[in-house]
């Protein structure tokens, strides 16, 4: 009673207020003893969830998504929709509400994926892993030498999880390109050599001899290192 009163005390700092949430959120593993008090501690964490605390806000939001709690994902989609309604940063709101095992957010993920900037990106397309609507976008922005390449390799690695085929013909296309990014380069050859079902698709003894060529007049240690790999693999060693 005593820490769930210190938790919605706004007079008080907030590292009182988050010792006490840690605290409530410890005792949670004791839930016989903890359950006439459950139901409390839940709707004073999505009070707090509205808190002038930027701290507190943030604390209270990570702690009510690892439970899919649908009034934390509300507040988030809100925010994602609208500035003026953020309960935390971008960025950090996308990490929050890709928690979801229900997909709440995929179609605001998919937006700030094709239309965002910089880490909130970066957080977008990280949390459309799977999504298989998205194969289009992977595909477009994995291939776009224009593109950042933390970008890319994000793209890519989503490609792959979505559909071989295609993350096959992009990885093909990157690993021969030699003006293309060399750590991009070296990342599609490890992913050839360690799934055998895009190696299936890619490997034929004119790609073979081609990486051989290029580990040859490469200056990059990553690419020729993961070329060194390929081919040991390919020996079956």
């Amino acid at each position: 009673r005593v820490l769930l009163d210190i938790l919605a005390d706004p007079r008080l700092g907030p590292l009182s207020r988050l010792a006490a949430m840690r605290q409530l959120g410890a005792a949670q593993f004791h839930p016989v003893r903890f359950a006439p008090f459950h139901a409390e501690f839940i709707d004073r964490l999505r009070k707090a969830a509205l808190d002038d605390d930027a701290d507190i806000r943030t604390a209270v939001l990570d702690r009510l998504t690892l439970t899919n709690d649908p009034e934390a994902q509300r507040l988030l989609r809100e925010g994602l929709e609208n500035a003026g309604k953020s309960l935390v940063s971008t960025a950090k709101a996308i990490q929050l509400l890709a928690r979801d095992d229900h997909g709440s957010g995929l179609t605001i993920f998919r937006d700030l994926a094709a239309k965002g900037s910089g880490k909130v990106r970066e957080e977008a397309l990280r949390a459309l892993v799977g999504d298989a609507e998205s194969t289009s976008l992977f595909e477009r922005l994995a291939a776009d030498k224009d593109e950042d390449g933390s970008i890319r390799h994000i793209a890519m690695t989503n490609l792959r999880n979505v559909s071989v085929e295609r993350f096959a013909e992009v990885a093909r296309k990157v690993v021969l390109d030699h003006d293309d990014d060399d750590k991009l380069r070296a990342a599609a050859v490890s992913a050839i050599a360690h799934t055998s079902e895009v190696a299936k698709a890619v490997v034929t003894p004119h790609f073979a001899n081609a990486l051989e060529s290029i580990a040859s007049i490469t200056k990059s240690r990553a690419l020729k290192s993961s070329i060194g790999q390929f081919a040991r693999r390919l020996r079956g060693e």
